[in-house]
C-alpha cells in the first residue's frame, strides 16, 4: 500500500511539473545532433546543444534578422577552421526550463557548420553557459 501510494504520489509531482513547465522543454535529434527549444531574446529558436563551444553563438544572418546589435570582433577558431566574430551583449536565453540573463554571445556565420555537420541552418549554439549553470541529464 505504502508503495502504491508512493507511485501514485510520484506521478503525481511529474503531472504537476508537467503542466508548469515552460514550453522549451522539447529535446530534437537531427542526425546525431542534440537540440532544444530555446529563445533568444524571446524570439523561440531550435539551439544546437554544444558543451565544448566556449560561448554561445547565434549565426549572423539569424542575428540581424531578428535585431541583434553587435559591437566588437575577433577571430574565433573552431572545428571549421578560424572566422571573424562579433559580439552582442546583455543577451537573454532561455533553454531547458533555465532563464540565463546578460549572456555576451558570440554572432557569426553559421552556414559552414549547418551544412557540414548538421544538414540544416543552425541559427544558434547553446554554449557552456547553459551546462556551467545547470546538471543536464539527457
Amino acid at each position: 500500500m505504502i508503495r502504491l501510494l508512493a507511485i501514485v504520489f510520484s506521478l503525481a509531482l511529474s503531472a504537476c511539473a508537467s503542466a508548469s513547465a515552460p514550453p522549451e522543454k522539447n529535446l530534437i535529434v537531427y542526425g546525431d545532433r542534440l537540440f532544444v527549444d530555446a529563445a533568444v531574446e524571446g524570439i523561440p529558436v531550435e539551439a544546437l546543444l554544444d558543451s565544448a563551444a566556449e560561448i554561445s553563438v547565434a549565426d549572423k544572418a539569424w542575428a540581424e534578422e531578428i535585431g541583434l546589435e553587435t559591437a566588437g570582433s575577433d577571430t574565433a577558431k573552431g572545428t571549421g577552421g578560424s572566422a571573424e566574430v562579433t559580439f552582442a551583449e546583455n543577451i537573454s536565453v532561455a533553454a531547458l526550463g533555465v532563464r540565463l540573463e546578460g549572456l555576451t554571445i558570440a554572432v557569426l556565420d553559421l552556414s559552414d557548420i549547418s551544412n557540414r555537420l548538421v544538414g540544416r541552418p543552425v541559427h544558434f549554439i547553446m554554449g557552456r553557459e547553459l551546462f556551467d549553470r545547470e546538471r543536464l541529464a539527457i
